[in-house]
């Protein structure tokens, strides 16, 4: 049975066309370090490295301090920079991407890495001619889970929501998808365990991208 998809797959990177390589822990000890630093998160507190950047920004619209922004970014461009080192694309990612636009179906990316090392990793790896829009941490400054990026996308591709299926790896994937209204598949072996991923109560998960070419067929999980 052939799958019939949306107008647009939208998808994430880390973890889900490539493998998961950022030194997460040691970026958001870091940036919750350099948070504390500057008197903008108590100490002792801290979070996700997403809830932190989205921190920064709200203190910043509140406050007009950017120096949260600033310091943010360069610890995570280093990160990203780390990690473009050793990103490879996952199994079947290539040939996923190139079945699906064969289809005629838009394609699309979100992702909380920055431009200069998703742009340089979507060229390296081959990734970026099957991908109709990419939308980077500096395009939209709210980071995953807000839905920001996933409604910029959709703008720029001309869809609707409910157009839209978003393919991730992550916890904050199924948030940000759940925030934006759109229905989302999980890859597994990203970032986050296979029973964490089952308790949040994706649309699908499945075990390697290849399960996306026959959704909603096959490859949900019972």
């Amino acid at each position: 049975m052939t799958a019939v998809y949306p107008k647009a797959l939208i998808f994430d990177f880390e973890g889900t066309l490539v493998d998961f390589q950022w030194r997460l822990a040691e970026a958001e000890a870091e940036g919750t370090a350099a948070l504390a630093n500057l008197g903008m998160i108590p100490e002792g507190q801290g979070g996700s490295y997403a809830d932190l950047m989205n921190w920064a920004w709200r203190h910043q619209e509140n406050f007009g301090r950017s120096e949260g922004v600033t310091a943010l970014s360069g610890i995570y461009d280093r990160y990203d920079a780390d990690a473009l080192t050793r990103w490879q694309v996952r199994d079947g990612a290539l040939e996923t991407l190139k079945e699906i636009k064969s289809r005629g179906v838009i394609t699309g990316l979100v992702s909380n890495v920055g431009a200069v090392s998703l742009l340089n990793a979507l060229e390296r790896l081959g990734l970026g001619p099957f991908l109709d829009a990419a939308i980077s941490r500096n395009d939209s400054r709210w980071l995953k889970p807000h839905p920001a990026g996933l409604q910029l996308v959709c703008r720029r591709l001309g869809c609707q929501a409910e157009e839209v299926w978003y393919v991730g790896d992550s916890l904050d994937d199924i948030k940000a998808a759940r925030n934006a209204g759109v229905l989302v598949a999980v890859v597994q072996g990203g970032q986050n365990r296979l029973a964490e991923i089952r308790e949040a109560k994706p649309d699908w998960i499945m075990a390697g991208l290849p399960d996306l070419l026959n959704l909603p067929a096959s490859g949900q999980e019972p």
